[in-house]
């Protein structure tokens, strides 16, 4: 099992010049409290760049405060809900993108979300927070909320909007040649056809370890090699993991 994948053939797809001068720090997906979002908002109204804007793409329960917060901030702009490629022509002349998604959240913990990928392939840096459910290797090739307070987001925009324009850039360009090396779709699948032979030799592991995941979740029975039990129980129930 995978956590997620991008398109090779984004490799040919480049970087769009942003329409002014300004730094543009870009959110798109479904705006909720839960999701980071409000924190994110909050965070940015403490960044000390006057060039620096704040684009919010999507929907969501937070759409009917957005007037306040650009009333309170001018370089804050909430786009609504837009098609796909304008989501997508954010991404890739944005400055920075973020996925503020806290860490505590009980369903973070076994999911990955696409969003990451989807930023990383795009060539533009991504700041994320430290996911349980992102690998490691991702680590280095991302920037890291690692205070997930509105404080702690503030400082750490603020230092990413202090570096050098040619050190941000590098970054996103890192991330990217990273996802299209080892998390491309003929690599993720190949993975995930490996796991499915693996598994089809071993049903009688994976029924034991299935068992023991939905009596965890009654019982909050703890296990040492969460993983392991996630994707059997998946693949032995034919249910997705997201």
């Amino acid at each position: 099992m995978v956590e997620g994948l991008v398109d090779s053939d984004m490799e040919s797809v480049g970087r769009i010049p942003a329409s002014d001068k300004k730094r543009h720090i870009c959110y798109t997906g479904q705006i909720f409290e839960q999701f980071g979002v409000k924190n994110l908002i909050e965070a940015f109204m403490k960044v000390e760049a006057i060039d620096a804007v704040l684009d919010i793409y999507g929907p969501g329960p937070l759409a009917e405060l957005m007037p306040q917060y650009m009333a309170k901030d001018s370089r804050i702009v909430y786009h609504g809900c837009v098609p796909m490629d304008e989501a997508i022509r954010a991404q890739l002349s944005a400055y920075l993108l973020v996925n503020p998604r806290p860490t505590h959240e009980e369903f973070v913990k076994y999911s990955f979300p696409s969003k990451n990928v989807e930023y990383m392939v795009s060539g533009t840096p991504m700041l994320t927070t430290l996911l349980p459910g992102m690998p490691v290797d991702y680590h280095e090739h991302v920037f890291l909320f690692l205070d997930e307070t509105v404080d702690g987001m503030a400082k750490t925009l603020n230092d990413i909007m202090s570096l050098s324009k040619q050190e941000v850039v590098a970054k996103g360009q890192d991330g990217k040649v990273f996802v299209l090396k080892y998390k491309n779709n003929i690599v993720q699948s190949k993975k995930n056809n490996r796991f499915a032979l693996w598994v089809k030799s071993n049903t009688e592991y994976c029924a034991i370890l299935s068992s023991l995941y939905r009596l965890r979740g009654r019982n909050k029975l703890s296990i040492s090699n969460d993983n392991n039990v996630i994707c059997c129980y998946a693949f032995m129930e034919n249910r997705s993991v997201c």
